[in-house]
């Protein structure tokens, strides 16, 4: 599922093109390291800090066709938002957290990791702190219904549909 509109921030101007560029440039560095080191590097570099290469990551992960790889990118996004956390407003940084425990969720659900799964949805549910009636909100009800209907949960799975049509409704029309 690709929905842009999860993804916070003014995409036109010089400002967001320049962190985009910058958010790239990270990104690429972090990819030529092997896999298994990435983590560590976010943890330990200060570079990687940034909440604009956590959005990246969580487009590149949205987009990502291979579960395992949009997995990967969730958790090093949720990384980056954790350290980046203290430099940015608690809103912003509860939302970008939120978001990236959904797309974990997402991901795990894809790899029938359903526990997991499940596990990653409910941190993105403490962190989804933002209006009521919000996008971020209708695509965690979205992609949380996908995972009830992998367990069988389907009265659950279309009631979350059922909200997540009825956020996106309002929020389309703003």
């Amino acid at each position: 599922m690709r929905d842009d509109t999860i993804y916070q921030g003014n995409h036109q101007g010089k400002e967001f093109r320049e962190r985009r560029d910058e958010a790239s440039e990270l990104l690429r560095k972090l990819r030529i390291r092997p896999v298994r080191e990435r983590a560590g590097a976010v943890r330990r570099e200060a570079r990687f800090h940034q909440p604009h290469l956590a959005e990246l990551m969580l487009e590149k992960g949205q987009l990502e066709a291979d579960a395992r790889r949009s997995e990967e990118l969730a958790r090093l996004a949720l990384l980056v938002a954790v350290k980046a956390a203290p430099g940015m407003s608690a809103e912003s940084a509860q939302s970008l957290t939120a978001r990236a425990c959904c797309l974990l969720g997402n991901a795990l659900c894809s790899q029938g990791r359903l526990t997991m799964a499940d596990e990653a949805f409910r941190g993105s549910a403490f962190h989804l702190t933002g209006p009521l009636r919000s996008l971020e909100r209708a695509v965690f009800c979205q992609m949380l219904a996908r995972l009830r209907m992998r367990q069988e949960r389907l009265d659950e799975a279309l009631a979350l549909l059922w909200r997540a049509s009825h956020l996106y409704g309002p929020a389309k029309e703003k």
